[in-house]
């Protein structure tokens, strides 16, 4: 199409659109008419947990269903129909701030918060075996159980989006989500009582986890967990279970290991830095690998104790580096038992790089060296 006919046929098009409706407006609303806004509470009164539920609210050429704000404590406000629903303004919670009873759902908080009590078993938003739920765009705060919610034990519920959420200081969890291929990205976690992302099978990816007491991320059996910064867990960084791909992260100043692979993992490109604060020895690492896991191309650096370990047989660690700013930190690489496979690892500047039962034979690919890591000079005597 030439560049000068793309006017005429958009606005041929856009003619076609309004003739189509008979001329209505969003939703079927008369022309003209006033996007309808949602109660917010006035001080000393609380709203209705319902209030507004099913008034239509013009944003964006669509028709969403309002979620008043509230300046004191609100009761839950219950989601119990497929839809689309936006947060009107910053939302006080006597107890869960929204829960969720029905699937296909899209919650948008518009930049808005749900401040709880921070206290009991409340969540900002409480979820149970639901599917296909979107939740974005806000902060969750001051909840005493959970931030996001999701309670599936039987693991049935499925495919939810949690998207650029901030969800801070929060009891046993930031965002725990139950069931299977779920999706949480780019996303701010921090200062939660417990973890700070709990999810099975899932893509983790793009988020930022600071200051969880209990750890950074714990990914289930099967998860992708990628591209996510990972500060300060008062526990392990990133803790991954069977068949698990970690890549791209950076996780430093745990308390405990900084990227904890259980079986058959994937550990690639990630960095890990000045992990196992606690300085526990025999332990923690800077990247731990149980077994048959393929730990690749990863740099670690300053990690107490050790910057790599491995637990188990059938390990192939490859391209890895090891280095520490002064020998008295920690060793490179820690093997357990000989039975696993290492090739082109090279340590710098650590106690010792390669320690316990180093692979030898088939085990050793070559390659691997301690590559000298000059002292600094003294500094000269003051005159």
């Amino acid at each position: 199409m030439r560049p000068s006919a793309r006017p005429l046929y958009l606005c041929a098009a856009v003619t076609a659109l309004l003739f189509a409706g008979g001329f209505h407006g969003v939703a079927g609303t008369t022309p003209g008419a006033s996007p309808v806004t949602s109660p917010v509470a006035s001080p000393g009164t609380t709203p209705n947990p319902r209030s507004g539920a099913t008034e239509p609210v013009a944003l964006q050429g669509e028709s969403r269903i309002a979620i008043p704000g509230s300046r004191t404590p609100a009761p839950p406000f219950e989601i119990d129909s497929p839809g689309s629903y936006v947060l009107t303004g910053d939302r006080l919670c006597a107890s869960d701030g929204i829960r969720v009873l029905a699937d296909q759902v899209t919650i948008d908080l518009m930049g808005f918060s749900l401040v709880g009590p921070d206290s009991g078993a409340t969540a900002g938003i409480l979820m149970e075996g639901r599917h296909n739920i979107e939740i974005r765009n806000g902060t969750i705060r001051n909840f005493g159980d959970r931030g996001i919610s999701e309670r599936n034990p039987d693991r049935t519920a499925c495919g939810k989006r949690i998207i650029d959420m901030r969800v801070i200081a929060n009891g046993k969890c930031g965002i725990c989500l139950g069931g299977e291929g779920n999706l949480i990205e780019d996303c701010l976690i921090t200062d939660s009582r417990g973890s700070g992302i709990c999810a099975d099978k899932s893509i983790i990816t793009g988020n930022i986890l600071k200051d969880n007491a209990t750890g950074g991320v714990s990914a289930g059996s099967g998860s992708v967990v990628v591209a996510n910064s990972v500060m300060q867990s008062k526990a392990t960084g990133i803790f991954a279970r069977e068949g698990c791909a970690i890549r791209d992260n950076v996780v430093w100043g745990s308390s405990d290991t900084g990227i904890y692979a259980e079986l058959g993992c994937l550990v690639e490109d990630n960095v890990a830095c000045a992990n196992n604060q606690s300085n526990t020895p025999g332990v923690y690492a800077g990247i731990r690998a149980v077994g048959d896991c393929i730990v690749r191309g990863n740099s670690a650096r300053a990690n107490l104790q050790n910057d790599f370990m491995t637990v188990l047989s059938g390990n192939v660690l490859e391209d890895n580096l090891a280095t520490a700013p002064v020998d008295t930190l920690g060793n490179g690489f820690c093997f357990r038992i000989a039975e696993n496979y290492f090739a082109n690892n090279k340590s710098s500047g650590n106690t010792t790089g390669f320690v316990g039962k180093v692979p030898t034979g088939a085990g050793d690919g070559g390659g691997n060296l301690v590559v000298p890591c000059p002292k600094p000079e003294a500094a000269p005597a003051a005159p």
